[in-house]
């Protein structure tokens, strides 16, 4: 294998593909397989790219309509009008067959393309792809799964021999990477035995390179990599992103780590810091978002009901009962009213990576208010 350096967000999807039993359909292919920071579209990329090379199957392919529809309400929109207005099209032919789930692999290639270059058909489209909502099945034919396998290995070997091309994440040395390993590894055997979760976020250097650094430990036969994830804390508490992995230590490691010194408290330190609010931002056309815009920004439309439900929210402090809202709508239902809120949380977790349940309180006939712990910011002004 070539030792051009690998992200830890591809070795994150090789180890789970791997690790897995390739039936990621309906919905499931995100929480397996995405990285941190990644999206839909990336995930699918990165396997369009390994079944060139690695012969991967993909079948039972889904797309998530209302998935679409509710994360990306501009783009759902923009789409259907399109297919509607221009069905001779190629683009809107192939767009058409993607809604109705009557789509291919080859569509999915050409949809790809599409999402990263714009121009693929002559003109310029919205980033945001029905991609985003598409999943499928994964599978290894033949001997595909074996040919993964020496894939990862031959890499890995290239990392523990420090023969990988340079790169801004790859500047230790592995025996540097084994060094700090083994003090995190022997502070976890302290405060727990010989198996256990260790985590990324335990780890103060960004260049330390977590999942590189698993996986050659367990090539060295050091320890059993069960599993790896994304923490759930990220999902639902809004806390920064990390990856979690459940090891078990092997015989041949203990004797090693037997000469490892920790301090004397060897329990690892949290971060005990009063929380902070969290600054969220709304302009006048209906854009809601956190720093920086350029990632995590939701676009709700200046004259939505989603803007005005957000705004008014975050103009008035406490609980908004279901009916004053409904009022300073002009008399829009009360059950569209939760409908939308409903949407609103749906699509703040999805663009702005935050749990929108946390955002929009909801108690039971007190009505909806914006948490505290979020201050929206409005700005009379369209940022950029």
């Amino acid at each position: 294998m070539e030792n051009q350096y690998k992200t830890e967000e591809v070795l994150f999807i090789l180890v789970n593909l791997l690790k897995r039993d390739g039936n990621y359909s309906k919905g499931s292919l995100f929480f397996y397989l995405l990285p941190i920071d990644w999206d839909n579209k990336d995930v699918i990329h990165q396997l369009l790219m390994l079944s060139k090379e690695l012969g991967l199957r993909f079948k039972n392919f889904y797309f998530d309509g209302s998935f679409f529809e509710v994360a990306f309400p501009k783009a759902n929109e923009r789409i259907r009008k399109l297919v509607h207005d221009k069905p001779q099209t190629e683009y809107s032919k192939l767009q058409k067959r993607i809604l109705e789930n009557k789509f291919s692999l080859a569509d999915i290639e050409k949809e790809h393309w599409e999402s990263i270059d714009p121009l693929f058909y002559g003109h310029s489209v919205s980033p945001d792809s029905l991609l985003e909502a598409v999943v499928f099945d994964v599978e290894f034919p033949g001997n595909s799964r074996a040919k993964l396998k020496k894939y990862l290995k031959d890499y890995i070997q290239h990392f523990i021999d420090d023969s990988l091309t340079s790169s801004k994440r790859n500047i230790y040395t592995f025996q540097r990477h084994k060094e700090i390993l083994l003090v995190i590894l022997k502070k976890l055997q302290v405060n727990y035995g010989n198996e256990f979760v260790i985590k990324s976020s335990e780890f103060d250097n960004d260049a330390f390179l977590f999942i590189h650094s698993l996986l050659a430990f367990e090539k060295l036969n050091h320890i059993n990599l069960k599993s790896i994830k994304i923490c759930e804390e990220h999902w639902t508490k809004n806390k920064k992103g990390y990856y979690e992995a459940q090891i078990s230590l092997q015989p041949v490691i203990l004797e090693e780590l037997n000469r490892v010194e920790v301090t004397p408290s060897p329990k690892i330190q949290t971060d005990k810091k009063k929380p902070t609010t969290i600054a969220l931002y709304l302009n006048i056309v209906g854009d809601l978002w956190k720093e920086p815009k350029n990632k995590y920004c939701y676009q709700m439309g200046e004259k939505s009901d989603r803007h005005k439900i957000v705004r008014y929210l975050a103009s008035n402090n406490g609980y908004q009962p279901t009916a004053t809202i409904s009022s300073a709508l002009e008399g829009k239902s009360e059950q569209s009213i939760r409908t939308e809120i409903g949407k609103i949380r749906n699509n703040i977790r999805r663009l702005l990576k935050i749990p929108g349940n946390k955002v929009i309180e909801g108690r039971k006939e007190s009505g909806y208010r914006i948490n505290p712990a979020y201050k929206i910011f409005i700005k009379n002004h369209v940022s950029l």
